[in-house]
């Protein structure tokens, strides 16, 4: 996605231990036109897998989880990361360390909302290591729903999660690639 590699080239700045800021458009403030052109973008990527629900994780992921369940006309389950006393009922749950946070996150989805029936899209807006896309996984087989892929809006590919999630067999498709940071600068694909 051209626009996006631009605006990504443009805007996102590097920070300590690697981390990245792209704040000013996908995470913090939002650029709703251009989270719009995200979100039909992974749909038509996978406009032909028979999705049922999207699964994303609370909160950078609602945004492109969101506009994404839009384009697909699906509804969008995000995983908390607490859980709620209105979630009594049964719950998947799964400790995952967060890189921004420095400590671990717990998610956690309702088994009300993902069912054997089920024909999940995981969309978030990174992937770098796959802890959090291997934790939905996980919850994902654990109510017996289906995986059809996953989609992320940016990977940091150098840092191996994309190849974890591919090495088990599951389709995933990223709009924006990080090959390396080099002299503090971006080397997309």
């Amino acid at each position: 996605m051209q626009e996006l590699k631009e605006r990504f080239q443009r805007e996102a700045k590097i920070l300590a231990d690697g981390i990245i800021k792209v704040d000013s458009f996908l995470n913090h403030q939002i650029d709703c036109n251009l989270m719009w052109r995200i979100g039909k973008e992974i749909a038509r990527r996978f406009q032909h897998d028979r999705v049922s629900k999207i699964l994303t994780a609370e909160a950078s992921g609602i945004p492109a989880g969101l506009t994404t369940g839009i384009h697909l006309s699906v509804p969008v389950i995000y995983a908390r990361k607490k859980q709620p006393v209105t979630m009594a009922n049964g719950c998947y749950s799964r400790l995952v360390d967060s890189p921004t946070k420095k400590s671990k996150t717990e998610l956690v989805i309702s088994s009300e909302y993902i069912t054997h029936k089920d024909h999940i899209l995981i969309v978030d807006d990174f992937v770098a290591s796959g802890e959090t896309t291997l934790a939905l996984l996980s919850m994902v087989k654990e109510a017996g729903a289906t995986l059809i892929g996953v989609a992320a809006v940016i990977n940091k590919r150098y840092a191996g999660g994309e190849a974890k999630i591919a090495a088990q067999g599951i389709k995933i498709e990223t709009l924006v690639s990080i090959i390396d940071i080099r002299e503090g600068k971006f080397v997309l694909e």
